[in-house]
């Protein structure tokens, strides 16, 4: 609980800076203990029907070409069953899935919720678990969930009301004891935190804090023993049979025959992307019987049913020619010749299926109408400004739990002030203008670099938990990257020692007014190497790319500096890319800076060669402000533009 009151002190201390729209509503306590009354969360109709017609979907390929993942696949599901979608690997499992949740609309076909075309407010409703976990290693579960209740029910809940609904999701899929333990996990290193088991809870509590109607998860058991699978299984089950009864839907990859008796209904796909069976799981098997394919005793139905839906098997198994109906199985004694054969029994189930499904199931044809849901709609759609707060807390924890990421920065620019403290020990007082000027420019060359590195080796791993919040409704690009950029601002300080350290070794103007404007001078060219590198990363996820567009930015600041080429003898046609050069105004500010507290020949030498004077200082500082700035905001601009036209639905 002391985890939880520094949750609540964080959120408040924000708070009171960057405040929350939300309507606060009367608490309701019971036994001392918060309590949230979530029905308007829920449905109010009392049945919940998804009808879907999916009659094609293709993927694009290189040369004009296509590729059909699912064709002819129709099925209904209903709140209060636990429903699981069935096949051989690369049967389009996934794909059915995204097609259900809108993640992609690409398909033809029709979906209906309630026998009504769906609309924008879908999203709010449906909860969309997926295969891969992506979360931020340094918070803990408790964080984790935190941040998503704000963002998903701030709208018509109050602080203490999204804090209850945390712990009640936390207390329903037995998360409460690693309630405060770090997630753990990570890209660039990996960090220790909870078990894979309790990563797919985490997951599903993820999605259930809005207390969706339709959960829908993407093999939510894989990478797990049967024992955890199973143990899964039966919150998936517990969801779907208890108060508020949801539609639960769960592509599920080899299911153990415990597991399988969970299940209500089943659709059961083909290795071709063709539906072999839909309908409830206690008939599957006596469908099968009626097509002469009989389940052996003590054998595994999941297994059994695989067998007969993939386009090969091994020789002797069900579904392989010759065989009597599952009867004779494979084993190393009976296996001879060519252990892989075509199936005779998917296509014989494909066609049963369109038979029986007829009488079933009306059909919905194929309207299209899922193709003109636009956005992210309805009640659980994310406000910028609250994520801008919920990302500033989120990101401000992940910064300051960076442990090591911290001490490297801090050790590196230890060393790298060093080196220049020594290089240039006491250079300074004696010199002609020459090392002052060597000095200035090789250590806001080493700044620039080493800054924007930093951002594009980092800000490009957090975009794949934003594409995926932002389709969830619980972010928006414009409230992460403010928050994002803000909080790692502190961080970013550790530059500071490169430059502070060696101040006083090289021996600069011992004057307490010049080395705060260096200090100030060093700051806002950090802050300005920063909004490049955001730039430079904001164009891809790939770090890789981010690297190589940086150069683009930084080798023509460089050049146009005033210490590589006269500012003189700049082309017109050229002199653009002086006037956006970083470089050009931060080394100018730092020679100016300098030279107003000495004299002598060093002064001359550093304003003829600079081609500067004393009362270009307010403009430069200008200049270099308004460019820091507008980086930043460019930067911003790019990763608005790529979230809402060039990327992929996650």
């Amino acid at each position: 609980m002391l985890n939880l009151a520094g949750i609540l002190f964080l959120l408040v201390t924000v708070d009171i800076a960057f405040p929350l729209p939300i309507q606060p509503k009367d608490v309701k306590t019971e036994n001392g203990r918060l309590i949230v009354d979530d029905r308007e969360s829920v449905s109010t109709c009392a049945r919940v029907v998804l009808e879907w017609n999916i009659s094609k979907y293709e993927i694009k390929l290189k040369k004009r070409k296509s590729l059909t993942v699912l064709r002819s696949i129709a099925g209904r599901a209903e709140n209060g069953s636990f429903n699981a979608v069935m096949g051989p690997s690369g049967c389009g499992k996934t794909s059915l899935l995204q097609c259900l949740a809108l993640r992609t609309r690409d398909f033809e076909g029709s979906l209906t919720l309630n026998g009504k075309a769906l609309t924008g407010a879908y999203f709010a409703h449906t909860g969309y678990v997926h295969q891969k976990e992506l979360f931020f290693p340094h918070l803990t579960v408790r964080e984790h969930l935190v941040f998503h209740a704000l963002n998903h029910l701030s709208r018509h809940k109050s602080l203490e009301e999204c804090i209850a609904r945390v712990e009640a999701v936390m207390e329903e899929v037995d998360l409460t004891k690693v309630g405060d333990q770090k997630i753990g996990g990570g890209d660039l290193y990996l960090v220790a935190g909870i078990s894979g088991g309790e990563r797919k809870r985490l997951n599903i509590a993820t999605e259930l804090l809005g207390n969706p109607r339709i959960l829908l998860l993407d093999e939510p058991t894989s990478g797990l023993d049967s024992v955890m699978g199973e143990l899964v299984c039966l919150l998936l089950k517990s969801i779907a049979v208890q108060a508020p009864r949801r539609l639960v839907l769960a592509a599920i990859h080899t299911p153990s025959s415990r597991v399988f008796t969970l299940v209500s209904h089943v659709t059961l796909l083909t290795s071709h992307g063709e539906l072999a069976y839909w309908g409830p799981r206690d008939k599957l098997l006596l469908f099968l019987e009626g097509l002469g394919y009989r389940c052996p005793s003590y054998f595994n139905p999941a297994d059994f049913i695989l067998e007969l839906a993939s386009a090969k098997v091994i020789a002797g198994q069900a579904g392989a020619p010759g065989g009597v109906g599952g009867q004779e199985l494979a084993s190393p004694g009976n296996v001879s010749g060519s252990l892989l054969v075509e199936s005779t029994s998917s296509g014989k189930l494909v066609a049963a299926c369109k038979s029986t499904l007829s009488r079933d199931l009306a059909p919905l044809g194929v309207n299209n109408r899922h193709k003109e849901v636009v956005g992210v709609q309805g009640p659980g759609a994310s406000n910028w400004a609250v994520s801008f707060r919920t990302n500033l807390w989120r990101s401000w924890l992940s910064q300051r739990r960076e442990y090591v990421g911290l001490a490297v920065a801090v050790l590196m620019n230890t060393a790298l002030g060093l080196v220049f403290g020594v290089l240039y020990f006491q250079q300074i007082p004696h010199d002609n203008g020459r090392n002052t000027a060597g000095y200035l420019f090789s250590l806001l060359v080493t700044l620039l670099i080493a800054s924007s590195i930093a951002v594009c080796m980092n800000f490009p791993f957090d975009f794949a938990i934003l594409m995926r919040e932002y389709y969830a409704g619980v972010n928006s690009p414009l409230g992460y990257f403010l928050g994002r950029t803000l909080a790692s601002e502190p961080p970013s300080l550790a530059f500071m020692i490169m430059g502070i350290l060696p101040y006083f070794m090289v021996g600069l103007a011992p004057s307490a007014v010049a080395f705060g404007w260096y200090c100030l001078l060093f700051f806002i060219v950090n802050f300005a190497a920063q909004s490049i590198g955001y730039l430079a990363s904001s164009f891809s996820a790939n770090p890789v790319v981010g690297l190589s567009i940086l150069p683009l930015f930084i080798t023509p600041m460089i050049l146009f500096s005033g210490m590589l080429y006269e500012r003189n003898s700049v082309p017109p046609s050229l002199r653009w890319i002086q006037d956006i050069s970083v470089m050009n105004y931060s080394f100018a500010l730092m020679v100016l800076n300098q030279v107003g507290h000495i004299d002598g020949p060093a002064r001359s030498f550093l304003i003829d060669f600079l081609q500067i004077k004393d009362s270009d200082f307010p403009g430069f500082l200008i200049a270099l402000v308004s460019l820091s700035i507008l980086y930043r905001v460019a930067a911003m601009g790019v990763l608005w533009v790529r979230v809402k036209f060039f990327s992929k639905v996650q």
